[in-house]
């Protein structure tokens, strides 16, 4: 029998799910070149996207899929990487993050 999995996380507003997380970029996330491995900006962006999802459901969340990710300019070591997610209303029991980055 599946037993949906709840969690203490008050559900914010469906209008007012938004969620904002600053990385640093240090030494362990950034190539020989001095640069942010994409691979860690996803993990960040995921990170930002399960914070804004349990928000927005009150509820346990996971990533199901990620699309339309384009590296438009290099994160240098000490650059402050800040992510804002906010989660539209998409379908009823999903959470639909939208992205920005500034760094």
């Amino acid at each position: 029998m599946n037993t949906p999995i709840t969690s203490p996380i008050p559900a914010a507003p469906k209008s007012r799910a938004e969620t904002t997380f600053r990385f640093l970029a240090e030494p362990t996330s950034v190539n020989f070149g001095g640069k942010v491995h994409g691979g860690a900006l996803m993990k960040w962006i995921d990170e930002t996207a399960y914070a804004c999802a349990a928000m927005w459901s009150g509820r346990y969340a996971v990533t199901v899929s990620v699309g339309n990710i384009r590296f438009r300019r290099p994160i240098l070591v000490g650059n402050l990487v800040e992510l804002r997610a906010r989660c539209g209303d998409g379908a009823h029991q999903h959470a639909h993050p939208y992205f920005r980055t500034r760094g």
